[in-house]
């Protein structure tokens, strides 16, 4: 039997979508088609596009500008990709132990025995078709089965709150090995010493989309790989480098480091994560004479402190409660005097900053002249809290070094990313707003689609219409909407299962639930719910800022039809 991942004798041309204002959704019928399509944007991006994630059904294109978009669309109709020769195809074979917990399970569910199970799982030759959940995460599909019966068994009915790292799985027709411990539903039915994932690696996957990947039986893992991940501390990372330090004495709720993500690396179903508020991150670092993206500390709700062990000059931005300067150390009843916000100012040696809670909004933050110092992963110092990426959070002790920086940065300080491979924000501009409070309503603007028609016209018309709650529930990854007072949540007007595909910065994706999620700066490469909408960049500031208990009402501004 030969699978969709064998390829037609013409390469389909996709359906297009706009995704909000800078992002185009690629739809394809074919599992070749897409393939092809994939490498042949791989191998010759289009101008102005920021990255490219490949899901089960589509290609999610994102670009630096909404012109930017407008031309891909009449580039897109000249490419004439060629299709992908299934032998030419990179083969890549996984050692496993067949030891897993729902090994036995699984063989009933699927209506084998556990040998016929492992003999058929071992026979396939799987596609890996496509990355997401987590770095390094790649979904696996039957592009041969060699003589052997298809595997079908479904998902837990509990997802498990931590699979091991390694593990083996199955879901649907599906297979995959988890590269790091996560969440997962899957069935776990073995495990493997491979490194799915290793940022250590010039290719950090061990496996790309289009890779044939076999499954090999072994009665034991001969030898652990001892290779692992950079060490993506604070304390120590580059600290010959380091003029001055700062320890943290308090992190409040969460403290972590942040630039403006990382660029380009959605295909590896790693997300671009950064500062949730860029516009507050380029406040804090202009105000210093950083660059608008250099790694500073994103700080929640305040309730935040730090001392300066050497002489420093320091800047506040985004949504700061009452600060002060506290001289002579953190002994009380010492003179304090009040810290501007959008302001430099020196912190003396010994002296600290105290930061109080933030009454409106919920993340500020802390830039230093130079920019902290932070290992570098896959282009970024920003951590990324669905991944693990990045720099662990902030804690009470940590000790922060600081590059050099003069002005413009100095020629030691944290470099400039390039804008056209970074986020799709403008943050040269700072503009004041007024942040979010909670049980205030916050206006938020947003453009339909892409997948507005699962829901009708009178699906928009009450998502408009309602005033939506944000949830105790929310963080970097989102803000969780739920009607307000007797309102009542969205209503699907189709059923079904959407097939996987790319998320953006601002989309409004919807659960059978029917109470949105509105995706901030962590959310996942790709989802598995429809979105009714996008909000607009220049309003991400505003749902960046969203407290729990504050009201949300959205606005159309734009509706965009299939290109």
């Amino acid at each position: 039997m030969t699978s969709s991942g064998a390829s037609p004798d013409a390469v389909a041309r996709p359906r297009m979508l706009r995704v909000g204002f800078s992002g185009l959704l690629l739809e394809f019928d074919d599992t070749a088609s897409r393939m092809a399509w994939n490498r042949e944007i791989q191998r010759e991006p289009v101008d102005g596009m920021v990255d490219a994630v490949m899901a089960a059904e589509s290609i999610l294109l994102t670009f630096v500008d909404p012109v930017s978009l407008m031309l891909a669309g009449v580039s897109l109709q000249g490419r004439e990709p060629q299709p992908l020769e299934a032998d030419a195809a990179r083969l890549v074979t996984i050692p496993v132990v067949y030891d897993g917990e729902d090994l036995a399970h699984a063989a009933e569910l699927a209506g084998m025995s556990v040998d016929a199970l492992i003999d058929a799982h071992t026979r396939i030759d799987w596609l890996a078709d496509f990355a997401g959940f987590a770095p390094g995460f790649m979904y696996l599909k039957p592009r041969e089965l060699n003589g052997g019966p298809v595997i079908e068994v479904p998902r837990r009915d509990s997802p498990r709150t931590r699979v091991p790292e390694g593990s083996v799985a199955l879901a649907g027709q599906q297979s995959a090995v988890y590269p790091q411990p996560t969440p997962g539903g899957w069935q776990l039915i073995g495990s493997t010493t491979e490194r799915m994932w290793d940022v250590s690696r010039e290719q950090p996957s061990l496996l790309v989309p289009g890779d044939t990947v076999r499954f090999e039986a072994v009665r034991e893992h001969i030898s652990a790989s001892e290779t692992r991940g950079a060490d993506a501390g604070v304390e120590g990372a580059g600290a010959e480098d380091a003029v001055a330090r700062i320890v943290v004495d308090a992190s409040g709720p969460q403290a972590l480091v942040q630039d403006v993500g990382r660029p380009a690396v959605g295909s590896l179903g790693a997300g671009q994560a950064g500062a949730a508020d860029v516009w507050g991150l380029a406040e804090a670092n202009n105000a210093v004479g950083n660059h608008a993206g250099a790694a500073a500390i994103e700080f929640l709700l305040g309730n935040a402190k730090f001392t300066a062990r050497d002489d420093v000059t320091i800047a506040l931005g985004g949504a700061v409660g009452p600060a002060q300067i506290v001289r002579g150390g953190a002994s009380m009843g010492q003179p304090a005097t009040e810290a501007p916000v959008g302001e430099a100012f020196e912190l003396a040696a010994g002296e600290s900053l105290h930061i109080g809670f933030t009454p409106e909004g919920v993340r500020g933050y802390l830039a230093v002249k130079g920019g902290f110092i932070a290992e570098e992963v896959l282009g970024s110092r920003s951590t990324d809290t669905l991944s693990g990426l990045g720099p662990a959070p902030l804690a009470a002790g940590d000790v922060l070094g600081v590059l050099a920086g003069e002005g413009d940065g100095g020629p030691n300080a944290d470099p400039a990313p390039d804008p056209a491979a970074t986020a799709v924000h403008t943050v040269e501009v700072i503009e004041p707003i007024d942040y979010p409070v909670a049980g205030e309503v916050t206006v938020l603007r947003y453009s339909p689609g892409p997948r507005d028609d699962w829901f009708g016209p009178e699906g928009l018309e009450h998502l408009e219409e309602t005033v939506w709650e944000v949830s105790t529930d929310s963080n970097r990854v989102g803000a969780r909407l739920k009607p307000a007072e007797d309102a009542q949540p969205l209503k699907r007007v189709r059923s079904g299962e959407l097939a996987t595909e790319g998320m953006v910065t601002g989309a409004l994706q919807v659960p059978p639930s029917g109470e949105p999620v509105l995706f901030l700066a962590d959310h996942p490469v790709t989802g598995g719910y429809p979105v009714i909408g996008v909000v607009i960049e220049a309003d991400i500031r505003l749902a960046a800022q969203l407290p729990p208990g504050a009201r949300v009402q959205f606005e159309r501004v734009v509706q965009f039809e299939r290109v």
